[in-house]
């Protein structure tokens, strides 16, 4: 519904972790570690510190698990259904919409002043 009212990943993200929504890994208690793929630097963090992030929002407005099936090897399997297929219809609709759209404008900071004429 978020989406839809014209908030983007970002937003719903950031609305996520400011009600404390816990993500799926809030449940388990363990530490992750990541290592950087250019500096190969190994971070480890405790599962009760990941918060929501846009990407894994996008993934799950384009997930079809929460309208009922899921793919698997070209076949597809039923799942519990969690919302109708309207609203998630209207959702890749948007997504669609606003595909490669940006909302804000990049603001560049230049080592050189522009030359004018």
């Amino acid at each position: 519904n978020e989406y839809l009212e014209g908030k983007g990943g970002s937003a719903i993200a950031t609305s996520l972790n400011n009600d404390n929504i816990p993500t799926r890994y809030h449940r388990y208690d363990k530490k992750i570690k990541s290592r950087n793929k250019y500096t190969k630097k190994v971070t480890i963090k405790d599962t009760k510190d990941l918060v929501w992030v846009q990407k894994t929002v996008m993934g799950i407005l384009r997930n079809t698990w929460y309208i009922g099936y899921r793919t698997y090897s070209g076949e597809t399997y039923p799942t519990p259904r969690i919302i109708d297929d309207v609203l998630f219809n209207k959702v890749q609709q948007a997504l669609q919409a606003r595909k490669g759209k940006r909302t804000s404008t990049p603001k560049y900071q230049y080592l050189l002043p522009s030359q004018q004429g």
